[in-house]
C-alpha cells in the first residue's frame, strides 16, 4: 500500500487558496482504500471537523508568524539546505518523519519544498514574468521571490501541478522542469458556488437596489484585471444600448478611485454599480442573474471565475489570451481586451441577442457535465497512479 501525504496549512473558510485544498482533499479522499493511504496534516482546527472520519488526521502548529520569517529568510537567499535545516527545527519536524510516496503541497507555500523528499507542488501562474509591466506581481521585490520559489518547485518537486498545457510550457521554459514532472490540473468551480444554487436572492438584490439585468464582473481592482476597458466599452454603447449595466465587486482600492472618476467624468454613473464585499451565500445569485460574466483581465493562463459562470448556466466573454480558449472552449465568447471597440461589440451581442445566449447556456451545461469534481479527482488520481508505478522498483 501507498502512503499520500497532504499538508493543508490554509484557514478553513473563504478564499482560493482555501477552495483549492478543498478541492484536492475531496480528489484524494477518493483514492482506492486498497491500494491508497491517505494522511492529513492540518493547522487550522475546523479541518479536522472536515477531514472524513475514515483519513489519518494530524493536527499541526505552524504559526504565521514563523510563516512570515521563513519567508523573508527565504527571500535574503538563504540557501535551501539552510532553509531545509531551519524547517527542521520547528514544529513541521512531525510531518518529516512521515514517508510518503507523494506529498500535496497546495497552498504553494515554502513548507513544499523543505518538509518531503517526495512533494507535489503547485504553480498557478508565472505573471510575474509574463506580465512583468503589472507590478503587483513583478514589483517590489516580488518577481525575484517568485523566481527562486518557482526554481526551487523546478528542482526539488517529484510532480508540479499546473492548470493548462500553456501553464506546462510557461513553466519548462522559464525553469527548465522536465517535462514528465510537470502535470495539468485544471481548475474547477468552487463547491460553495453551486451548493448556493437553490437560495432566494431576492432580498438581498432588493436591499442593494440593484439592476433584474446587468453585466457582472468579480475582481478586484488591480490594474491587471483591466476594468478600464469595460468602462471605455459601456461609453461607446451607453446610447445605443438601453437599459446596459455594470456591476462590479471588489474592495474599494487599487484602481477603484480612477475608475470612480471616469464614470463621473463620463456620466456613467447610472450604469455601473460599485459593490464591495459580497458574501458567498449570495455571490451564486450573480451568476444567476448576470446577463454575463465579462472578464477582459490581462492574466492567466486560465481562471476561476468563468468556470463559476458556467456552473450556474451563465453565459461567459473574457481575454482571448494565453489557456482562456482551451479551458472554457467553446462555452465563451472572446474578445481583444486591449480594443475597447471589440469588447464593446462583444457585450452588446450577449445584451440583445437571445438566441446566442441560449446557445451559450446550453453549451455551459455540456462544459460542467464534461469537466468538475468527479473529472478532478479521475484525472488526479490518474496522475498519482502514473507517477507512483513509474517509482516502483
Amino acid at each position: 500500500m501507498k502512503k499520500i501525504g497532504l499538508f493543508i496549512d490554509v484557514e478553513y473558510g473563504t478564499g482560493g487558496t482555501f477552495q483549492y485544498n478543498q478541492q484536492i482533499l475531496d480528489a484524494l479522499v477518493e483514492l482506492p482504500k486498497k491500494a491508497y493511504q491517505l494522511v492529513v496534516f492540518f493547522v487550522d482546527d475546523p479541518w479536522g471537523d472536515i477531514i472524513p472520519p475514515s483519513v489519518d488526521r494530524i493536527k499541526v502548529s505552524y504559526p504565521s508568524l514563523l510563516k512570515r520569517i521563513l519567508k523573508a529568510l527565504f527571500g535574503m537567499g538563504l540557501p535551501n539546505p539552510v532553509m531545509r535545516f531551519l524547517f527542521s527545527l520547528t514544529s513541521l519536524r512531525v510531518v518529516q518523519t512521515y514517508q510518503c510516496d507523494l506529498f500535496f503541497f497546495p497552498s504553494q507555500d515554502l513548507a513544499g519544498l523543505f518538509i518531503s523528499d517526495n512533494p507535489v507542488n503547485v504553480v498557478h501562474d508565472l505573471m510575474h514574468r509574463y506580465e512583468a509591466r503589472f507590478k503587483e506581481s513583478s514589483g517590489g521585490g516580488r518577481a525575484r521571490f517568485r523566481d527562486r520559489l518557482f526554481d526551487s518547485i523546478a528542482r526539488y518537486s517529484s510532480i508540479v501541478l499546473v492548470d493548462s498545457q500553456v501553464g506546462k510550457k510557461q513553466f519548462i521554459d522559464s525553469y527548465g522542469s522536465p517535462a514528465e514532472r510537470v502535470e495539468i490540473l485544471p481548475y474547477i468551480a468552487p463547491r460553495h458556488i453551486t451548493s448556493y444554487y437553490d437560495l432566494d436572492h431576492r432580498q438581498y438584490f432588493d436591499s442593494q437596489k440593484l439592476p433584474e439585468r446587468f453585466l457582472f464582473y468579480p475582481a478586484q481592482f488591480w490594474p491587471h484585471k483591466n476594468h478600464q476597458v469595460l468602462l471605455e466599452a459601456l461609453l461607446i454603447l451607453k446610447d445605443r444600448t438601453p437599459g446596459i449595466h455594470l456591476i462590479f465587486t471588489g474592495p474599494k482600492k487599487f484602481e477603484y478611485d480612477t475608475l470612480y472618476k471616469f464614470c463621473v467624468e463620463k456620466n456613467l454613473l447610472p450604469q455601473v454599480t460599485f459593490l464591495e464585499y459580497i458574501p458567498n451565500e449570495v455571490l451564486g445569485g450573480f451568476y444567476l442573474r448576470a446577463a454575463a460574466l465579462v472578464m477582459p483581465t490581462f492574466y492567466g493562463p486560465t481562471n476561476i471565475p468563468p468556470l463559476e459562470a458556467i456552473a450556474l448556466n451563465c453565459p461567459v466573454a473574457v481575454s482571448n489570451i494565453y489557456g482562456m480558449p482551451d479551458q472554457l472552449k467553446d462555452a465563451a465568447l472572446y474578445f481583444d481586451n486591449t480594443n475597447a471597440q471589440d469588447v464593446a461589440a462583444c457585450i452588446e451581442t450577449l445584451w440583445v441577442d437571445t438566441r446566442l445566449r441560449e446557445q451559450l447556456i446550453s453549451r455551459c451545461r455540456v462544459h460542467f457535465s464534461n469537466w468538475n469534481q468527479k473529472h478532478f479527482s479521475l484525472q488526479l488520481g490518474n496522475i498519482i497512479d502514473r507517477h507512483v508505478n513509474r517509482n516502483m522498483p
